[in-house]
């Protein structure tokens, strides 16, 4: 039988479909491609080819042949996506600056403008911010020329509020090679708050040269002799270790590429793979033979988004969610101290700004930068397990915020000579009362170790009011040390506070009894708030009121079977869940108020958790887990909530509600190898910090260190723990115990929307006490704010400018219209709007109102 040119297109066609299933995705056809621009890359890995330094060898292999090739072959381009492997390159091998600088100021070399390949859904607003500032600061700065891309090959999802962010950075384009829609490879993207950027969605992903044959031949190309690549030491269990290519370059352009202006970019680019010479090779022998029909053109990225971008384009809103499970997989031994990090950051610069101008302390700017560079790095995609430099940055970012906050604290008037100031900081731009903890040396005389005086105790406010206070534990070896809890009532937004202990003739400590154990069913309550336990499903029921939305939080053992297909994502859920045995549950009151705890174990690993009241209007969970009982355990958070109500979530700079995702984006219905399948991307979700449930006039809010979950019609499933039952490395920065870890969330019943955001933002940037003691004449008052009260809006960063100029407020616009948080206004001045990049942005009205996720960056330059 025969079969025409047309029917034999319908045939590959079909057969790439079937190819298809997570690997070649099929886009909706639209006009015959003519135009395809072309580009070399090297898709880098730092960790998933073998760690640092091994990794580091492998690139300096590839950038070396990137010059030779750049030098030797006028037609091909280069394409540099991870900022922090060429800033090691130079470091180590310095005089390849030089070498580098002709084929980049020609555009033969192109930097995306981004540090690493930040996994983009479970990041912050910042992360992205701050991968694209130092970016572009170091392209810049070593060879004069302006990122005008982000390529994120390889990044398993994407937040809606990138469109506003490389906007407001100079970036005109974005390339994505996962989970991009199926109808459309060029589109312009529309973010939360309208901004645009022109995206190219590889439906072949960074391979996708390699598997039309342009890295191979002519031949290849044509279809007449196909290749064969091999992947010789992957497991099977993972992937097949030989891939070949489907078919040749035209029927796979003509299908998998929906495009309705006949042009295309290819990427011809693998895993930690030296870039192919024959590549600029083969596209002048086709150009040759078959140009007339299909050309292809070398291109930088750049060059393609400024030049070469078609007049008419379709226009796309919503998030494209992760296709794989870095935010939902585990909370322990995930990315819990990778955004400790990231918030610890921004308080250090927060403090370190107000210290400078207040003080005159000096601002750490190198080590805050240098602290970055490594968290960057720890966020790239494929370097969750890279631990020192992980470290390395909370390290950093610690010393800086305590540096900060101590010269703040050591210039606040004590009216006393015996008083221990505790001055207790709130980073946030709204007031805050929350229940604090803190731990205090009683040195009173600075020049003495006389404490005994201190063994007798009371606490005063800034306007020297007795204030309650507990004392949680003492203990004295050269001088007295005790944890204190107390309530700082309505710390100043972006300010502090200050209590003071000092010794008085009678303790008026409060005390209170052990907590007692139950045996049936108890409710304890705090104001309107108040939680029940329920023996008979272990499970605690939260509620703000008798007609307000009840949220019930349980714990169980989810069992999984493997799956005989290869692929990263083999394990599936099968069977009943167990749920956690109490083996004990105690009821107790402390200064905060009544609080359960509760004891556990399931499938070898102990669960401590601890619910607390407060007449804050939320409810703190604190849960403390220990592994290393040998078996494999799936331990899961589930938090179960009224019908009729609808999941809202907090993405980077915004929030999102569930189920508002990019038309005809995501997996195949089976997923893939490394990819999960479309039922499980519809459920799963990675967010920034918070959910929230909201129905019938009410909202409940869930703020955790948890980046993803599994939603239901009503329910949120986070995973704690997910463990063979082998010991783990211990979390060194806040609980340095073996094989045990800690975590909390927060659960508040405010009906307001932007109290959601806030809330997140809260769990992570509690208020913190500084210790103070009086040995020099304070000039700093006792209380103070940094800011005005501001609703709606949300101060993500307070920063000396990169030029160290001035300094840069930015704050974003939660969920309704907000003006921007007046910041440092006894000390500077309002220079002017300037972009995320902080470029002076002369189309912006300073002062103007937010729309709704609307970011706006500040200069600040302090008065003369």
């Amino acid at each position: 039988m025969r079969v025409s040119r047309k029917g034999r297109m319908t045939l590959i066609s079909a057969a790439i479909c079937l190819l298809a299933t997570g690997f070649l995705p099929c886009q909706t056809r639209r006009a015959p491609i003519r135009e395809v621009y072309v580009f070399s890359a090297s898709h880098l890995d730092p960790t998933f080819t073998g760690p640092p330094p091994f990794s580091y060898g492998r690139f300096h292999r590839i950038f070396d042949a990137a010059l030779k090739l750049v030098g030797e072959q006028p037609d091909f381009r280069f394409v540099v996506e991870n900022i922090f492997a060429f800033d090691q390159y130079l470091r180590t091998h310095p005089d390849r600056q030089a070498a580098f600088q002709a084929p980049v100021k020609n555009g033969h070399v192109e930097f995306a403008g981004q540090v690493s390949i930040v996994l983009q859904n479970v990041a912050t607003g910042e992360d992205l911010v701050r991968n694209v500032l130092l970016a572009r600061e170091f392209i810049r700065d070593r060879f004069g020329v302006l990122p005008k891309v982000q390529t994120l090959s390889d990044a398993p999802g994407q937040t809606p509020q990138v469109p506003q962010i490389l906007a407001r950075s100079g970036l005109g384009g974005l390339i994505i090679t996962r989970a991009g829609p199926r109808d459309a490879h060029l589109f312009d993207w529309e973010g939360l708050d309208g901004s645009r950027v022109r995206v190219a969605s590889l439906p072949l992903g960074y391979a996708g040269g390699y598997l039309m044959g342009m890295a191979a031949s002519l031949e290849a190309m044509e279809g007449t002799r196909l290749v064969e690549f091999e992947l010789s030491d992957i497991s099977p269990e993972i992937f097949t270790n030989k891939l070949k290519q489907p078919a040749a370059m035209e029927p796979m352009l003509q299908t998998a590429y929906a495009s309705e202006s006949g042009r295309a970019l290819v990427e011809v680019g693998w895993d930690n793979a030296i870039p192919q010479a024959e590549v600029a090779k083969n596209i002048v022998a086709w150009n040759t033979k078959h140009g007339n029909r299909l050309r292809l053109i070398p291109s930088s990225p750049g060059d393609f988004f400024e030049k070469h971008w078609p007049e008419k384009v379709p226009v796309k809103k919503g998030e494209i969610s992760s296709v794989w499970g870095n935010g939902w997989w585990s909370l322990i031994g995930g990315y819990a101290q990778h955004f400790r990090t990231t918030h610890k950051l921004l308080r250090a610069e927060k403090w370190a700004s107000m210290a400078e101008v207040l003080t005159g302390s000096r601002y750490p700017g190198e080590d805050l930068r240098r602290s970055w560079w490594d968290h960057l790095l720890s966020l790239d995609h494929e370097s969750a397990e890279l631990t020192q430099p992980r470290v390395f940055s909370e390290s950093l970012a610690s010393r800086a915020l305590q540096d900060a906050q101590q010269a703040i604290a050591s210039h606040v008037a004590i009216p006393q000579k015996m008083d221990v100031a505790l001055v207790v900081f709130n980073p946030m731009n709204w007031s805050r009362s929350e229940i604090v903890t803190a731990q205090v040396y009683f040195v009173g005389d600075p020049f003495a170790f006389f404490t005994r005086p201190f063994h007798k105790l009371k606490m005063v406010g800034p306007d020297g009011k007795p204030v309650p206070f507990e004392v949680v534990s003492t203990q004295s070896t050269i001088v007295r040390s005790a944890w204190i809890r107390f309530r700082a009532d309505s710390v100043p937004p972006l300010g502090w506070k200050t209590y003071f202990l000092r010794p008085a003739e009678k303790n008026e400590a409060r005390t209170f009894p052990k907590p007692t154990d139950l045996t049936g069913e108890s409710t304890i309550r705090s104001g309107s708030l108040e939680i029940a336990y329920r023996p008979d499903g272990g499970s605690f029921i939260l509620r703000n009121g008798p007609d307000s939305a009840a949220a019930e939080l349980s714990y169980h053992h989810q069992p999984e079977e493997t799956s005989s297909q290869p692929g990263f994502f083999r394990q599936k859920d099968k069977g009943d869940p167990v749920r956690v045995s109490w083996k004990r549950v105690a009821v107790g009151e402390n200064l905060g108020g009544p609080y359960f705890e509760a004891e556990g174990e399931i499938q070898g690993a102990e669960l401590r958790a601890n619910l607390q009241l407060a007449d804050t209007g939320q409810v703190t969970v604190s849960e403390t887990v220990r592994t290393g009982g040998g078996k494999q355990v799936k331990l899961i958070r589930q938090v179960e909530l009224p019908e009729k109500g609808q999941f809202y979530y907090g993405v980077p700079f915004g929030t999102v509600r569930l189920g508002d995702s990019m038309e005809s984006a995501g997996p195949s219905e089976q997923g893939g190898g490394d990819e999960i399948p479309r039922a499980m991307w519809i459920t799963a979700k990675e967010f920034d910090g918070w959910v929230a449930w909201r129905g019938n006039g009410q909202q409940v809010t869930i703020a955790g260190e948890a980046r993803g979950g599994r939603f239901t019609d009503r329910s949120l499933k986070v995973t704690l723990l997910y463990s063979d039952g082998k010991p783990m490395l211990a979390d060194t920065m806040i609980h340095p115990v073996p094989n045990e870890f800690v975590t909390r969330l927060l659960i508040g019943f405010s009906p307001r929307p932007e109290d959601a955001p806030r809330l997140g933002w809260e769990l992570y940037n509690p208020l913190e006490t500084m210790v103070s003691v009086r040995y020099q004449k304070g000039s700093l008052p006792a209380e103070y704010a940094g800011t005005e009260e501001s609703a709606g809006t949300v101060l993500s960063a307070l920063k000396k400018s990169e030029d160290g100029k001035g300094w840069i407020a930015r704050a974003y616009a939660s969920e309704s219209e907000a003006s921007f948080p007046p910041v440092l206004a006894a000390r500077a001045r309002v220079v002017g709007e300037v972009d995320l990049v902080e470029q002076i942005d002369p189309g912006r009205v300073a002062g103007a109102g937010l729309k709704p996720f609307e970011i706006r960056t500040v200069l600040l330059e302090e008065k003369r």
